[in-house]
């Protein structure tokens, strides 16, 4: 029997209305809510209670739906999970997870968790007569229940199936598509940036200030687009599942200095100074070196661009028994409980823009999330609005 802790989500069931009749499952504290009697649409956040309707909707219509995200509230708490749902009869089961392949798991594991269950009463039958009929008449009606409920998880599974087939084959075409775009963009992107910067040092003496404004909005806008381009080829080879890693041996101390020493270049157009706070000269780590300094001038980009003008941004790195820890932290906007959850999910940037206004393309931290996961660490983050922002990844040696 697979434990509960392994596969986490919880199940309801609700009426045809979508109105709560009963928790099955409950691995997130849901019941803290109290939400039987209450509409399933009410128990999510206003921003996807609109994709609620659309989901019950769904189930309604095809009997099945699945590839749903709703921001669900716990204990006022935003909670972003991947919800499928069937109809059972003239009910309907909703299951929820952290993710698609989780759910999937959490559906075959209450489809075993029912199998245990109908195969105990059965044992129990053919062990004891009950000398009361009421009592064995009332034993067999919740046989047949859990029967009933077990034959239709075993649908719901085998259709599941089939539509997760069918979702990778389209997110391989996704994938496909999107990073064939990119490159294809990358190239002529890249020609823009090299003769705005050309046309900028040669005619800065030249242009009016309204044309060199011009000229600077096409700079900034090519260096968006690009870095854009630059994000969507790294997050489709990631979703491919064909990111590679190049193992080896570096000094993550020495490489720390040289991304804040560039960082603080950036930086200096908003007086705002790095920090790196450590006495070790020299901690050796075995990982994809290029890669995860893609992933520490990320969280220092994003640093200074959400921090005011004449701040500071703390970089401290510590050296354990069997792990590394390295810690960014910033004096910025801050990110509200609500939107904490939402930091990690492509496309989903908490503040569009930075305090100077620099654009953000929302797949940055969701990179650096999928590159920390593929080293086996762990990234999380502290926050208060108004007060800033730390970051923390953890890292194996």
């Amino acid at each position: 029997m697979i434990e509960s802790k392994e596969v986490k989500g919880f199940a309801l069931m609700c009426d045809n209305k979508g109105i709560v009749k009963s928790v099955l499952r409950d691995d997130f504290g849901i019941k803290k809510n109290n939400p039987v009697g209450k509409l399933f649409s009410n128990l999510v956040d206003s921003e996807t209670r609109r994709h609620s309707l659309n989901f019950l909707l769904e189930i309604k219509q095809k009997k099945i739906s699945i590839d749903y995200r709703l921001n669900f509230l716990i204990n006022n708490k935003t909670h972003n999970f991947y919800f499928i749902g069937a109809t059972i009869y003239d009910e309907v089961l909703i299951i929820a997870a952290n993710n698609h392949k989780e759910a999937v798991d959490f559906t075959n594991h209450l489809q075993q968790i029912n199998n245990e269950q109908a195969n105990r009463i059965r044992n129990l039958l053919k062990k004891d007569t009950l000398a009361n009929s009421e009592m064995e008449k009332e034993t067999q009606q919740l046989f047949d229940e859990i029967s009933k409920l077990n034959n239709e998880l075993v649908n719901l599974q085998r259709q599941l199936t089939q539509k997760n087939k069918e979702l990778e084959r389209l997110n391989e075409l996704k994938n496909r598509f999107i990073g064939m775009a990119a490159h294809d963009l990358r190239n002529p992107l890249g020609a823009i940036m090299n003769f705005s910067d050309f046309l900028q040092d040669e005619l800065k003496n030249e242009l009016s200030e309204q044309h060199l404004s011009f000229l600077q909005s096409i700079v900034n806008s090519s260096e968006f687009m690009y870095r854009l381009v630059e994000d969507l080829l790294d997050i489709s080879i990631i979703e491919s599942g064909k990111i590679q890693l190049n193992f080896e041996e570096f000094n993550i101390v020495e490489q720390l200095e040289n991304i804040i020493e560039n960082s603080n270049t950036l930086s200096k157009k908003k007086k705002i100074r790095i920090t790196f706070n450590t006495e070790l000269q020299s901690v050796i780590l075995k990982a994809d070196s290029n890669k995860l300094m893609q992933v520490f001038h990320n969280l220092i980009d994003n640093a200074v661009k959400f921090s005011p003008k004449e701040s500071k941004v703390e970089v401290t790195f510590e050296n354990k028994k069997k792990k590394v820890l390295v810690v960014v932290k910033d004096w910025g906007k801050g990110i509200a409980k609500g939107d904490q959850d939402k930091v990690f999910i492509p496309f989903t940037s908490i503040a569009s823009e930075g305090t100077e206004g620099e654009k953000s393309t929302g797949l940055g931290m969701s990179i650096v999330k999928r590159i920390v996961d593929s080293h086996k660490g762990e990234i999380w983050l502290e926050s208060e609005p108004g007060k800033g922002t730390t970051f923390f990844v953890e890292l194996p040696k």
